[in-house]
């Protein structure tokens, strides 16, 4: 085994660009949509007051476009009715809302209503830091009526309480993002794909090499490793991890099976190239991928920097005669600050414009913009969202992927060393034993240090 966890530049150089090239495009492809919010913001990430009320609440969001779209139309439409309210929407880079939120909450400074993901506080004690909803917003029954069930399974809680509302997901790893022209320039239909072997013969056509050299992929898995392999896992019948114990396990024969299957995609099969492939947008807007696992919010980010693209999502072909579990990644959540609970005034506007942010109305004109998953079931019951650009799209994926979703549920907040590991193992630095061995170390690590702050 390695003697320390080597963080590859590479990898974090795809992290970068990955924010980045969301920000950017988030921004570009919501100009249309906040069209109507032009005389309250200098631009769609700028932050924003609504209303002159006395009563301030105030909004964390990440600078996505599309996001922010949708929680500036709920407040507006939300201060239309209930003039005592003034909504400050404030825009925050992602990494920096990351590393603002658990530090805000110790010292009682967070805002009101917070933008943020599962992965951020499954370390943490959550029980301590939001405020729990089920008092104001129904039990896990009556919140299933209004957003997809296994949206509430992203982060073990005490008690099985509720202490965040789902949001949307880009659906990484579970959904695959195609090049629709050429599958269609080598007769084949991606909504035939049944299986992850169903994929990889046609990922086998659509590679192109010349001089020797691969120039296109025909599936590219860069970036998504690990979790590509513990879906892989579950579907193979195996486990990983033990949230009893605090215990993680890759180094079984389905672990083993797992990672053979990715290294065989660069080596045995031939379908990808790291010489290639840089595991960013680049990869499709130069058109050196066909597909990939990536995400379907993709579509929409990727069409609105090069509209000559045609792009479509499908669930990810799970593994032939396989369970259908597929992975659950990072998923946006919206949460209430602890400090409402003293505040029933303020409490009951924060609930409220909560429920509305997850309203069709609010999320509806999103869809023309983000492809990805919205977790709210009045969204997609509402036909309105048929005839938007990327609704149909956005409820094909949310109604096949919601249901089949399986999360982790671990402690370990931040995966990037195990994806750098098992990545390592697969460029052949190191051996597959060796990667699979100390991505489990880190992990372990990593949850023992949570576990027992937990405890």
């Amino acid at each position: 085994m390695s003697a320390a966890i080597v963080r590859s530049p590479s990898r974090e150089r795809r992290l970068i660009r990955r924010r980045q090239f969301l920000s950017a495009t988030g921004s570009a492809c919501a100009a249309v949509a906040l069209a109507s919010c032009a005389e309250q913001a200098d631009g769609p990430l700028a932050s924003t007051r609504i209303g002159k009320g006395p009563v301030t609440i105030t909004i964390w969001v990440q600078d996505f476009g599309p996001m922010i779209a949708g929680i500036r139309r709920a407040a507006q439409e939300y201060a239309k009715g209930e003039p005592e309210v003034s909504i400050s929407v404030q825009v925050v880079p992602y990494n920096d809302l990351r590393a603002k939120v658990i530090p805000a909450v110790a010292a009682g400074s967070e805002a009101d209503i917070i933008n943020a993901y599962n992965s951020w506080f499954v370390a943490a004690d959550i029980n301590r830091m939001f405020l729990p909803l089920d008092e104001y917003v129904g039990d896990r029954e009556k919140v299933s009526r209004i957003v997809f069930p296994n949206a509430l399974e992203a982060t073990a809680t005490p008690g099985g309480r509720i202490y965040y509302m789902p949001y949307l997901s880009g659906m990484n790893v579970s959904s695959t993002t195609i090049n629709v022209d050429d599958f269609k320039k080598k007769g084949i239909d991606h909504r035939t794909l049944r299986s992850w072997e169903d994929m990889l013969s046609a990922a086998k056509e659509l590679t192109v090499v010349k001089n020797g050299h691969m120039v296109r992929s025909g599936i590219s898995p860069l970036g998504q490793f690990f979790n590509l392999l513990q879906a892989w896992i579950w579907q193979q019948g195996g486990e990983f991890y033990d949230r009893a114990k605090g215990e993680w396990n890759l180094s079984t024969d389905h672990g083993r099976m797992a990672i053979q299957r990715l290294s065989d995609l660069f080596w045995k099969d031939r379908v990808c190239d790291f010489a290639l492939l840089d595991g960013t947008s680049d990869d499709f807007l130069r058109r050196r991928i066909s597909a990939n696992v990536a995400g379907v919010y993709q579509v929409s980010n990727l069409e609105a920097a090069d509209p000559t693209l045609h792009l479509d999502g499908i669930m990810t072909p799970p593994l032939a005669g396989g369970h259908s579990s597929l992975f659950g990644g990072e998923i946006a959540v919206m949460t209430l600050s602890k400090r409402l609970r003293h505040d029933a005034r303020k409490r009951r506007h924060c609930v409220a414009l909560m429920r509305a942010m997850l309203s069709a109305d609010a999320l509806l004109s999103m869809t023309d913009v983000y492809s990805g998953t919205m977790a709210s079931k009045d969204l997609y019951r509402d036909s309105r969202v048929e005839k938007t650009r990327f609704g149909p799209l956005s409820q094909r994926m949310a109604s096949q992927l919601w249901p089949k979703i399986r999360f982790t549920r671990a402690r370990v907040s931040d995966t990037t060393d195990a994806e750098t590991e098992i990545e390592r193992g697969i460029r052949k630095e190191i051996s597959l034993k060796e990667a699979l061995a100390n991505a489990e170390k880190y992990l372990n690590e990593k949850e023992q240090l949570a576990y027992q702050r937990q405890r």
